[in-house]
């Protein structure tokens, strides 16, 4: 498997926990890129880590942004997890299926998907089921089967005054994760997530992260792995938008979006009726 390599221009940090002194299981936010790319000549079949193996101290979503081209990404398929692709810029095709941008495609079972375009940008993740059975070695491969979730199928959420806005696109294709696409230009407030990794995938981006009292730059086509616990909040330069693709895992705290949709609804901040 191919470990991704990181440009020169890329930051990576970490911040680990400690309770009591004491040994536990090391939870640890990680922010790297721009960009992750894709090193064609290494025989891979995959533009992402192996997630048992090299995925960053366990975190069960690992992703990296690729350019699409005529020639395509060979994707590798592996037991126990799900392959996520959404087309952010332009128009993908994966395995014969289109995706125009905001669709997602999700596929498992074991094999290669190969991925393409004319031009433009995918999101590509692989996202580890729980709870998973490894196939006996005996069996034959299960072969790899395809759901589309399509851009227009989830409503648009808005909160902040009409500043931030959210798309639950897949709430119940994945095995216990959530992926869909925030933007807006609204400051994000410090908080955390009690019992779920949360992943941010950054397609336009311009301002500050920080990650238990760490800060950072944030741009474009990076991507942040927060785990559970760890208060972060985001903060944009004047003028910018963020657009991201929001993995949860477990799914869950995407609930929240629809809440704060009704609030300014009730409260006629919204613009909606």
């Amino acid at each position: 498997m191919l470990a991704p390599k990181i440009a020169a221009a890329s930051l990576a940090w970490v911040v680990a926990s400690c309770s009591s002194c004491g040994h536990k299981e090391e939870k640890v936010g990680v922010v790297v890129g721009p960009p992750l790319t894709i090193d064609r000549d290494a025989g891979a079949s995959t533009p992402f880590p192996d997630l048992d193996a090299e995925a960053p101290h366990g975190a069960p979503v690992t992703a990296t942004f690729i350019d699409l081209t005529a020639s395509g990404a060979p994707i590798s398929v592996r037991t126990c997890e799900q392959v996520v692709v959404s087309a952010v810029q332009g128009e993908a095709n994966a395995d014969n299926e289109r995706l125009a941008e905001g669709d997602f495609l999700i596929t498992q079972g074991e094999g290669t998907l190969t991925v393409k375009g004319a031009k433009g940008l995918a999101l590509v993740a692989a996202v580890r089921t729980d709870p998973c059975t490894p196939r006996n070695p005996k069996e034959a491969p299960p072969p790899l089967t395809h759901r589309i979730v399509r851009a227009n199928a989830a409503p648009e959420l808005t909160w902040g005054g009409g500043k931030m806005h959210a798309h639950l696109d897949v709430e119940s294709e994945l095995t216990g994760a959530y992926v869909g696409r925030i933007a807006g230009a609204a400051p994000i407030a410090e908080h955390a997530h009690d019992s779920s990794w949360e992943i941010v995938c950054t397609v336009q981006a311009r301002g500050t992260f920080t990650l238990d009292g760490q800060t950072k730059p944030v741009g474009p086509r990076q991507v942040l792995m927060i785990p559970p616990g760890a208060k972060h909040s985001f903060a944009p330069e004047a003028g910018s938008t963020l657009s991201a693709i929001q993995f949860y895992w477990p799914r869950g705290p995407e609930q929240r979006f629809r809440e704060l949709d009704k609030r300014d609804r009730q409260s006629g901040k919204s613009g909606k009726r």
